[in-house]
Formats: structure tokens, sequence, C-alpha cells
């Protein structure tokens, strides 16, 4: 309690507190899709040859974007999870965001990359996450700052390179697509 503040509240809550974690019921869960099953559908809607990324797409950012780059093949790659990031900046983005800066640098010009949030909502970037080209560099110049300072979001707003969408209601990862051409 806080200066004399209480808070009303329900019984049942109270007493689901004060349990202890043996009394707690066992809950039955049933997984019916999670990242994989996105990713396998972008394979699967493909127009050509389509490339699962191996595993999931975990770790820190800057390693993980090199992994999957460097896995990739020409046509479809396609790949789940979510990656660490520490930012230190001041400026706005998050992990789908700054991933596709990233990736931005690997991409030739005919290539396509997209990162984005599957529940709509990425970070502090107020974007879902964004699809980047092989022009996104050229047309905003050296990313270099705005990736030091983690302001994605602000760099790829000014390239008109955000993908956004309303909030989903589901989240079953971070999705990856990357159309490399041959």
């Amino acid at each position: 309690m806080l200066a004399g503040l209480s808070i009303d509240v329900p019984a049942q809550v109270a007493e689901a507190v004060r349990r202890q974690p043996s009394e707690v019921p066992a809950a039955e869960i049933t997984v019916l899709a999670d990242g994989r099953n996105a990713a396998h559908a972008v394979m699967k809607a493909a127009p050509g040859p389509a490339h699962p990324a191996p595993g999931w797409i975990t770790g820190d950012i800057v390693a993980a974007v090199e992994r999957f780059m460097a896995s990739a093949r020409p046509g479809v790659s396609s790949g789940a999870g979510e990656v660490s990031i520490e930012a230190t900046g001041d400026g706005s983005g998050g992990r789908c965001t700054h991933a596709a800066l990233l990736a931005a640098g690997y991409l030739g010009p005919d290539d396509l990359f997209c990162a984005f949030a599957t529940d709509g909502v990425d970070g502090a970037s107020g974007a879902s996450g964004a699809i980047v080209d092989g022009s996104t560099i050229h047309r905003g110049g050296d990313p270099t700052a705005a990736l030091n300072n983690y302001d994605s979001a602000g760099y790829l707003a000014k390239t008109s390179d955000l993908l956004r969408c309303p909030p989903t209601g589901t989240n079953v990862s971070d999705l990856w697509i990357l159309w490399r051409s041959p």
C-alpha cells in the first residue's frame, strides 16, 4: 500500500494470487499456429522457388540478419522468430524496422526484404515493420547514424518503407521474408 492508497481487488483474484504454485491446477495448452506455420504459409504462396530459413531467427539482431541473408538463395526465403536488440539511442524503432534497415545494406537492385511483427506492433516504431528494397539506402542515404541511434523507423518513414497495419490480436513471432532475384 502506498501512503494510504488501496485498491479493491475481486475476491477471486486475491485468492488466485495467494495460492502456492503447487495449488494451481495444471492447464492444457494446444498450439494452433506458431511462427513456423506463418513462414511455411509464405513459402507455399510464393510464385517460384521458396526456401525456409534454417531454424528459428534468434540471437543478436546484427548476427541474425547476417545469417539470414547469407543463407538465402534466389527466390523467396522466409523465417520466423524474435531477435535480441539493446536499443541504446533515443530514436524510434523496433526489432523489425531495425532488421529491415540492416538487411537493406545486403540487397541487390531487384531484391526485396520484409520484416514485420505478426501482432502488428513493432516496438516503439508506430509501425508493424518495414518492406525495403535495393533502392532504400540510395533513397535514404547512409543509415549508420539511424542504426546507431536506434532510429530505424525514423529513417524508413523518410523513405516510405514502413509497413503499417492495425494490431492483429495475435502474435506468433516476427516474420522475415526475402525475395532475392536470380
